[in-house]
């Protein structure tokens, strides 16, 4: 217990932690069973991946832009911007970029601030910019790689890492990136012709799928056109995929993505194409794999809100940090069960078993609210009252007593 306070395995505590060792015992207990989403998967062969601090949630892939200086905010437009930090003044180039990699700041500072005003995915991560023998400007990070081990002592699962070695990378001027900020993590994916094919592949159908779902009569001949072509162009450049870190990034993209989640066209066309990977002999491994790992990682971030909200809510001070944690709960809980049944309609293994209930949440959240209520007429009640009626109804006339 001691090895994991001095690596601060526990976190910090708003006031000092026990330190007798029952305390330390309970609290090890409770640390280790509170439901969390799942961790980062297992490594693909070839995936360079670099774990960073999130500055602003959320998921985007672009092509990468290497500083801000000269640039015309224009020409970001779904990009994802790499700099050394952010100041106020760029202000115009977030409102266009996909999501922001940073190698300065922190989740309060300027970059932090402007990216969360701006709803744009937003990570920090370790880095040294250098300058090639060709004069070009490149970010280079390191990634871990190791042999992992699995195995389950009791409830818990415990992953051993072995032969860990670091491994380094060049972030260049117009690298596919991913940008995962709910998990904190950036993945390079290079300028491969077929990654970057898929890429725009994957943009212009989710596109066309939105374009189609708000058609109106005079236009939805034409926005059905668009969706058919692009749609063919997407399954060309699905079947030339093979590389395992390719294919997760297709399977996170349609799964995750805002762009595919909004319409119900795209998520139905993307479990489809879903399918051909998983019986492709090529492609069936990584894509089964990656598929698992989007709905384990569903399910675990349901269960965690779950029991933030459950703890929370008891003690929540006003209506609006009761019905904020229940929504919460309720948007996860919403996506995993669209995309469990999207997948397990196109005859996809989703592995979850069940959506949990949400009745027992919502009656703490109905008892809460009636709480407030109750706490809220009460301290009314007290401030309009006359000072001599404080005490109690029916002291003074005019306020219940008996002549009245």
């Amino acid at each position: 217990m001691a090895l994991l306070r001095r690596h601060n395995v526990l976190g910090a505590a708003p006031e000092p932690l026990p330190m007798d060792a029952a305390s330390l015992s309970a609290e090890l207990r409770h640390t280790f069973r509170a439901p969390r989403a799942a961790g980062s998967p297992a490594r693909f062969e070839g995936e360079r991946i670099a774990e960073g601090v999130s500055a602003s949630p959320g998921r985007a892939a672009g092509i990468a832009r290497l500083g801000t200086e000269r640039r015309d905010p224009r020409d970001l437009q779904g990009t994802v911007l790499v700099a050394a930090g952010l100041d106020p003044k760029d202000a115009p180039c977030l409102m266009r970029v996909a999501a922001v990699v940073a190698t300065g700041g922190g989740i309060l500072s300027h970059l932090g601030l402007l990216a969360v005003e701006s709803g744009k995915p937003a990570i920090i991560v370790s880095g040294r910019w250098e300058t090639t023998a060709r004069g070009e400007t490149v970010l280079t990070f390191t990634s871990e790689e190791c042999e992992s081990r699995e195995r389950r002592i009791g409830e818990y699962r415990l992953v051993e890492r072995h032969r860990l070695r670091d491994i380094g990378h060049e972030i260049h001027e117009g690298d596919l990136l991913a940008v995962d900020a709910e998990q904190g993590t950036l993945t390079l994916l290079g300028r491969d012709a077929t990654t970057l094919a898929l890429h725009e592949a994957l943009r212009q159908h989710a596109a066309a799928c939105e374009r189609l779902e708000r058609a109106g009569e005079d236009d939805v001949l034409v926005a059905r056109g668009h969706h058919l072509r692009t749609r063919h162009q997407l399954e060309k450049a699905m079947a030339r995929v093979s590389a395992p870190a390719v294919v997760r990034f297709a399977v996170d993209e349609i799964l995750l993505a805002p762009a595919w989640s909004v319409t119900d066209i795209a998520l139905r066309d993307g479990v489809v194409l879903l399918r051909q990977l998983t019986e492709r002999p090529t492609t069936a491994g990584p894509a089964g794999t990656a598929v698992r790992h989007v709905t384990r990682r569903l399910v675990g971030r349901v269960k965690e809100a779950r029991a933030q909200a459950t703890q929370h809510i008891p003690a929540a001070a006003t209506a609006h940090d009761v019905l904020a944690l229940r929504l919460s709960v309720l948007r996860l809980h919403d996506t995993l069960v669209r995309i469990a049944g999207a997948l397990e309609g196109a005859g996809l293994d989703a592995g979850v078993v069940a959506a949990s209930e949400q009745r027992d949440l919502d009656a703490m959240v109905c008892k809460r609210l009636l709480d407030l209520r109750v706490e809220l007429a009460r301290s009314i009640g007290d401030e309009s009252r006359p000072a001599g009626a404080r005490r109690g109804f029916g002291s003074s006339p005019g306020w219940g007593g008996a002549g009245d």
